[in-house]
């Protein structure tokens, strides 16, 4: 690999093009039990060290060794709480219209972008975790109590849909 590497630089350098060896990253993929036998991949090239890491971030996507997309979903639920909490202290500023459009703009978004490729792997529990996170959005908007039942009325009121079905309209 590290030949290749070589190679590679060697290649985009006379097509004037550039590789940045300090910002690549490597990762081995491949089945949990497969990944505990520990064997890592150590990569050099032009004098730079490329060693193996746990997850990788492409495309805002977070990618692990397990391709079980697990990290991305608690980033996401992350991000999405965090602007949740934000919204929530400027609530008595914002009227029901603004509400929904600062949610869709800054949190709806996470869902629609991410949902494409990865909720199809996600265990039966994440995709839960993702949909909680969507109804504290809707509980928000709607300025609903914490604990109100998120039924499919207040999907349509918003013109919303549940994280499950956001991936067969995309």
């Amino acid at each position: 690999m590290s030949k290749e590497l070589q190679s590679l630089s060697e290649w985009l350098e006379d097509n004037k093009l550039s590789l940045h060896l300090g910002k690549t990253e490597s990762i081995i993929s491949g089945s949990k039990i497969r990944l505990n036998k520990g064997s890592s991949l150590n990569i050099s090239g032009n004098g730079t060290d490329n060693k193996s890491t746990f997850s990788v971030k492409y495309l805002g996507a977070l990618l692990d060794k397990s391709l079980t997309c697990d990290e991305m979903v608690n980033s996401v639920i992350q991000k999405v709480n965090s602007r949740l909490k934000f919204l929530y202290r400027k609530r008595n500023f914002l009227n029901e219209h603004t509400k929904k459009q600062l949610a869709s703009s800054l949190i709806q978004c996470q869902f629609d972008y991410a949902c494409s490729f990865w909720f199809h792997c996600l265990t039966n529990k994440l995709k839960n975790k993702l949909q909680v996170t969507q109804n504290k959005m809707i509980r928000f908007v709607l300025s609903l109590e914490q604990r109100s039942h998120i039924s499919k009325n207040h999907f349509k009121d918003l013109n919303w849909q549940p994280v499950q079905k956001i991936i067969y309209n995309l």
